[in-house]
């Protein structure tokens, strides 16, 4: 009995206690219908808590078993062949022997699809429309939490960062003040630095009026102006 209630439990995931009075009286049938009865109405009660999206799970979860352990097989078989001439050392058939355990190892994962089909069936959990919808406000909410709780901070931050910027400021201003290199204008443009102006240039003046270039020459040569002095000026 004990062994029975162990692999109900590692394959179903179901606790199975029978009395031992009553396991006495019970025949093997009887025994094996009773354990029929509790896993087929634990699997429809999932059926009927989840409805068709039940039926969709169980077949990707079949679908996903035979994909894993068949490929676990055939990697299996793989290492049989490469080691199966071995077996002639000892006076045995490499292709008797290679069909033999091939034949073993094949019906062995048969029955790990089955116990971990079942064992993965019977245990998992879906989640509803409804509780999915939940679970998103509640972590929705608590997100905007967080985030308006780091605003806050950050806004506290940012006034006493502006506080003591503006003490320092002051702080500056009044040093200069004493020292007497207070620029009214800085102060006005929050105690900016005053580019140095330039020394303002004063215009040439002429003491002479301009000669044109078709002119006399000033010289007194009686050439034209651009063809005596004013040559250089081209």
């Amino acid at each position: 009995m004990e062994s029975i209630a162990l692999r109900m439990s590692d394959i179903f995931g179901i606790e199975y206690r029978v009395e031992k009075t009553v396991l006495a009286g019970m025949r093997r049938e009887s025994l094996r219908a009773d354990i029929i009865e509790k896993v087929t109405t634990f699997y429809e009660g999932k059926e009927t808590t989840y409805g068709k999206m039940f039926k969709f799970v169980e077949r990707m979860i079949m679908l996903q078993t035979i994909d894993g352990k068949w490929k676990d097989h055939l990697y299996a078989m793989d290492q049989l062949r490469e080691g199966i001439g071995l077996r002639a050392y000892g006076g045995k058939d490499p292709l008797l022997e290679y069909k033999k355990e091939g034949f073993e190892m094949f019906t062995d994962m048969i029955d790990r699809i089955k116990d971990d089909t079942l064992r993965m069936i019977y245990r998992v959990q879906l989640r509803k429309g409804e509780d999915i919808e939940q679970q998103e406000l509640a972590e929705a909410a608590k997100a905007g939490k967080a985030v308006a709780s780091k605003a806050s901070y950050s806004h506290r931050e940012v006034n006493q960062f502006g506080a003591a910027e503006e003490a320092a400021r002051q702080r500056q201003m009044q040093r200069q003040a004493q020292q007497g290199e207070m620029d009214p204008m800085g102060a006005r443009l929050g105690d900016r630095p005053v580019m140095n102006q330039a020394p303002r240039t004063t215009p040439i003046k002429r003491d002479a009026p301009k000669v044109g270039r078709n002119d006399p020459c000033t010289c007194g040569s009686g050439k034209k102006y651009k063809k005596c002095c004013g040559q250089n000026e081209e």
